[in-house]
C-alpha cells in the first residue's frame, strides 16, 4: 500500500469513527446497525462502547435511591439511551451482526461503568 493510500484509509477511518461517536447524540440508535452494515463488508467488525445498565447495577441504584442523580437532566451532554448486554445484543442480532465479545469496564463486575461489545457482520 502506498503512502497516499495509507493516508486516505486513515482519513476515511477517522471520518467514520467521528460519525459513529456522534451517532448516539443525533440519530435514533436503531439506525446505527443499518449504517454499519452499509459501510462494513461481510465479516467486518463493529465495536461499540456505551454506559452499562444491567439488573444488579439498576437494583443498587434503586436501593440507594440514586436514580435521580444518575439520570439528572441538569448537566450538559449525557446519553439518551441506557443499554444492557441483552438489549444491545438484540439490536445488533436483528440487524445481521453476531456479538462475538462483551467486556464490562470500570468498577467491580456487574456494577460496571461501561461495556464494550464487538460484533461481526454476517
Amino acid at each position: 500500500m502506498t503512502d497516499r493510500m495509507q493516508r486516505f484509509c486513515v482519513k476515511d477511518y477517522l471520518t467514520r469513527l467521528f460519525q459513529l461517536r456522534s451517532w448516539s447524540i443525533c440519530t435514533p440508535p436503531h439506525r446505527l446497525p443499518a449504517y454499519a452494515s452499509a459501510v462494513l463488508g461481510p465479516g467486518g467488525l463493529l465495536v461499540i462502547s456505551t454506559p452499562y445498565h444491567g439488573f444488579l447495577k439498576n437494583l443498587v441504584l434503586s436501593i440507594f435511591n440514586a436514580w435521580d442523580a444518575h439520570l439528572t437532566a441538569l448537566w450538559c451532554g449525557g446519553h439518551i439511551k441506557f443499554w444492557s448486554r441483552k438489549t444491545l445484543t438484540t439490536l445488533l442480532t436483528e440487524n445481521g451482526f453476531h456479538v462475538s465479545q462483551f467486556h464490562g469496564v470500570g468498577r467491580v463486575p456487574y456494577l460496571w461503568k461501561s461495556m464494550v461489545v464487538v460484533a461481526r457482520k454476517r
